[in-house]
């Protein structure tokens, strides 16, 4: 079982809502919690694109403070209290020690604990191989935090995520993609899958060596922002960060826009012209479309 909870600080901004979908992408949690999202009932348009994989609710609320100013202490209190009597304890963490940060530079940088999850000692006794993960801060102030533990109903220690490949919107920026279809297709023998899945490898690897591979510099960048996060200097490094943070946008934006676009091979695959097959769009469980 895995809980996500992020303060995302508002999530109308196209770059924020990229950011969440890797998120999704790289940690598949059965939870998601959204704070401060900014967005009324009818603007969750992001989430129709998991709509077969997850249900959404959500509380409409409003409330002053923050941002690194002092609350009423009643509202502290109040809070704590609450705490106490639900008898609720801290889960610890692993990564960084803070989950907050005002992003100001040299000394009027401020950084707190602020996100938690906390638990019943029932709870913890129930799942005590739990960890509570402080994930990569970006686009927001605040960084995910994400809760993992065993379930009967939801053990992932013998799930095996499937990350089927992807025909890329950058490659059809180069004419001769079209030819790599037609070639992959016409030269392979047997079943409509045999060659779609032979056409795709050949798309592959012809592209690998075009344009590189994008996932892979998403991959390394985040490690190099997570870096200088945690970097004990991290006080003289918000302007390194800031530009890290801005490459990472242009690669997340590079990898939607040649995202997955099933209806482009299904059209290149068309201009061949062949006879001797139907081909049927399906759209299964998980909102994929499936070419059979």
């Amino acid at each position: 079982m895995r809980i996500l909870s992020w303060n995302c600080q508002g999530i109308g901004n196209p770059r924020t809502v990229r950011a969440f979908k890797k998120l999704i992408a790289n940690h598949h949690p059965d939870l998601i919690f959204l704070m401060e999202t900014k967005l009324l009932d009818n603007q969750y348009h992001f989430l129709n694109s998991y709509k077969y994989t997850y249900s959404a609710h959500t509380i409409n609320c409003s409330m002053t403070g923050g941002g690194g100013n002092t609350l009423e202490p009643n509202i502290t209190s109040s809070f704590r209290n609450t705490i106490s009597h639900c008898d609720l304890q801290d889960l610890g963490y692993q990564g960084s020690i803070y989950t907050w940060t005002n992003k100001h530079q040299g000394e009027h940088l401020i950084k707190s604990r602020l996100d938690r999850f906390l638990a019943t000692i029932d709870w913890i006794t129930m799942f005590p191989n739990y960890t509570n993960t402080h994930l990569m801060r970006y686009r927001s102030d605040h960084c995910p935090i994400l809760l993992e533990f065993p379930n009967l109903h939801c053990n992932r220690s013998n799930t095996t995520h499937y990350h089927g490949r992807k025909f890329e919107q950058i490659w059809t920026t180069d004419k001769q993609h079209k030819s790599i279809v037609r070639e992959a297709w016409l030269n392979k023998q047997g079943d409509i899958k045999d060659k779609l899945q032979h056409t795709l490898n050949n798309l592959h690897n012809w592209g690998r060596q075009t344009f590189g591979v994008i996932p892979k510099r998403i991959k390394d960048t985040q490690q190099e922002l997570e870096s200088l996060q945690l970097s004990s200097n991290s006080q003289n490094m918000s302007q390194q960060i800031a530009i890290k943070e801005k490459e990472l946008d242009n690669l997340l934006e590079m990898e939607e826009s040649g995202g997955v676009r099933d209806q482009e091979l299904f059209g290149s695959l068309m201009e061949t012209k062949i006879p001797n097959f139907f081909i049927k769009r399906q759209v299964n469980v998980e909102g994929r479309i499936e070419l059979i």
